[in-house]
């Protein structure tokens, strides 16, 4: 994953993201990749974490984010 993505730095948004609201995180990685339910719960996991950088989650897809949180959750291990 690159560390930014559409001028976003996903890298330091996801690591904020998964310190800071785990559950959502797990939220994200339950849902179907591609799915209504991966863009809800990735949805509320950016409005949930503005402090992390991006109030909402832009022109940044759903998977991407989605990867960069598996990476972020990984590093967090």
């Amino acid at each position: 994953m690159p560390p930014v993505v559409d001028g976003y730095p996903v890298g330091i948004i996801s690591r904020c993201q998964a310190a800071l609201e785990p559950d959502k995180v797990r939220s994200v990685f339950a849902t179907e990749p591609g799915s209504t339910g991966e863009r809800d719960a990735a949805t509320a996991l950016f409005a949930a974490t503005p402090q992390c950088g991006a109030p909402a989650m832009g022109r940044l897809t759903p998977t991407a984010a989605r990867i960069a949180l598996v990476d972020a959750t990984y590093r967090r291990r």
